[in-house]
């Protein structure tokens, strides 16, 4: 089989890999990039992520995937909401042909899926398409956090080539009563079953590509290193706000003099971490600490919604207990104020350095004290499309950025009313009404609404009318809505 094509994937945002994220994240470490106009999914899948930051941001998104399906639905929904991202259909280095470049090109979770020589084919084709200075987005499992499931992994596959008639729930089955019969593979790995009846309530479309590929390599840092220098590419960092905090990363492995590629796989075997997620750059350096704090100053810093104001955290790497010279500072002005302005943040760089400043803000980010978000002046657009995401999406965003927050996750999206929106505004039409423009646009880009046991032979302009009385009145309640089919309704 290769990498999966039986079935699309899963429909969701990835945060770690928006350009909104990757801009903010470099920006607390100082580090230099290309400004993020253009990008490149390798992998794209059904296009959510991609489609979405496209929504928030400047970044123009283009995206590739072997997958027919997906890149259909990708392309159809791109277009229908006039983005100007387009969604090819084949292999990797096919994107060189279009002679474009990028300033950041993400691939997530791809390396884990296929062969050697796709992954240095896919690291040629970076090295060709990014911008000097541009970034790489990089993730993949790794063996440390999945050692103990490759077994049942294995089971499974095996099952699965064996008995391809039977259904994914009873092959799940059929490999969990055969693993519980087994008490010497109980001894060792303990956790298995609990983990085998959590992959049966994880959604059948992503069961077989996590578990049914033909191709599926751990790879370790060191394993993704060696491939990045190929492209000339550098490592910058994780996209894991836990996994960048100097006082707590260090500490793990301070005694071991290692060097910083070891560290890194150090640190995955402390956390028997599963799943890496990391920037790589293409000759960037890093900023002066004036510019490091400039470029924080394009940020608005203030109180998260559930916040905990608290001194002590879980991470990755156990309770956490910061300073309380360092942290109150923040903890105080955040009770008074709720948000931290420029002038606190100045003070705070003047009396106790960059570094300091940032970490505190990566913690407070942490524990949900803290939020932030781009100052930006956008169009009348992008400050509706926000709005909407806020309202309808319960994606949090704000000018052009989106804000990071842990418990928000367009798993669920209905692009109904953003249709809506762009016809509403356009109103190049006034002689048509609004739902007649939007059913238009619904029959010219292919797209089916769900339909009720008594809509069924409903027009599509009279459904989107009802649909659109249903938006006035219940717009809180969206993700109970049944509205468009798309490709992000599960």
């Amino acid at each position: 089989m290769g990498y999966f094509l039986d079935d699309i994937y899963v429909s969701s945002f990835h945060e770690k890999q928006s350009s909104a994220w990757a801009s903010f994240r470099l920006a607390l470490d100082g580090i230099a990039h290309r400004p993020f106009r253009t990008a490149l999914d390798l992998g794209c899948g059904l296009g959510t992520t991609a489609i979405l930051d496209s929504l928030v941001t400047d970044c123009v998104w283009d995206g590739i995937d072997l997958n027919p399906d997906q890149v259909f639905r990708a392309s159809r929904y791109g277009a229908a909401l006039d983005l100007e991202s387009s969604f090819l259909l084949g292999q990797f280095e096919d994107v060189i042909a279009s002679g474009k470049q990028y300033d950041y090109i993400a691939a997530h979770g791809i390396l884990t899926w296929v062969s050697d020589a796709s992954r240095l084919q896919l690291f040629q084709v970076i090295k060709k398409l990014l911008r000097p200075g541009g970034v790489v987005f990089l993730s993949q499992n790794t063996p440390f956090g999945w050692s103990h499931l490759q077994p049942v992994r294995e089971l499974f596959y095996l099952l699965h080539r064996e008995k391809p008639a039977i259904s994914l729930t009873e092959k799940l089955n059929e490999v969990q009563s055969f693993v519980e019969g087994s008490a010497a593979f109980v001894r060792r790995y303990p956790e298995v079953v609990e983990k085998i009846e959590g992959i049966k309530k994880t959604s059948a479309k992503y069961i077989p590509h996590e578990y049914l590929n033909d191709i599926w390599d751990l790879l370790s840092f060191n394993d993704v290193e060696s491939y990045a220098r190929h492209a000339s590419l550098s490592f910058l960092g994780s996209a894991e706000l836990s996994y960048s905090i100097p006082s707590l990363t260090e500490k793990i492995t301070a005694d071991l003099g290692l060097s910083k590629n070891a560290q890194e796989d150090f640190l995955d075997a402390f956390t028997l971490r599963s799943f890496r997620s990391d920037f790589w750059v293409l000759g960037t350096g890093r900023l002066t600490n004036i510019e490091w704090a400039r470029g924080l100053f394009n940020y608005e810093f203030f109180l998260g919604e559930n916040p905990k104001l608290t001194k002590k955290f879980q991470t990755v790497f156990g309770t956490i207990e910061v300073r309380a010279d360092l942290y109150d500072p923040y903890f105080n002005q955040l009770k008074t104020a709720g948000s931290l302005d420029h002038d606190f943040l100045l003070g705070q760089i003047n009396s106790s350095g960059i570094r300091v400043v940032t970490e505190i803000l990566k913690v407070l980010i942490l524990t949900g004290d803290l939020q932030w978000k781009l100052q930006s002046n956008k169009d009348e657009r992008i400050e509706a499309t926000n709005k909407i995401l806020v309202d309808s999406w319960h994606l949090s965003s704000d000018s052009n950025y989106l804000i990071s927050r842990k418990t928000h996750r367009p798993e669920k999206v209905d692009p109904l009313e953003i249709l809506t929106y762009l016809e509403n505004t356009k109103n190049d039409q006034p002689e048509i009404a609004l739902a007649d423009r939007v059913a238009n646009r619904i029959m010219k880009y292919g797209m089916t609404l769900f339909r009720g046991p008594d809509e069924q032979k409903l027009p599509v302009n009279e459904l989107v009318a009802r649909r659109l009385k249903t938006f006035s009145k219940e717009r809180a309640s969206f993700a109970n809505y049944h509205g468009l089919e798309s490709a992000f309704v599960e």
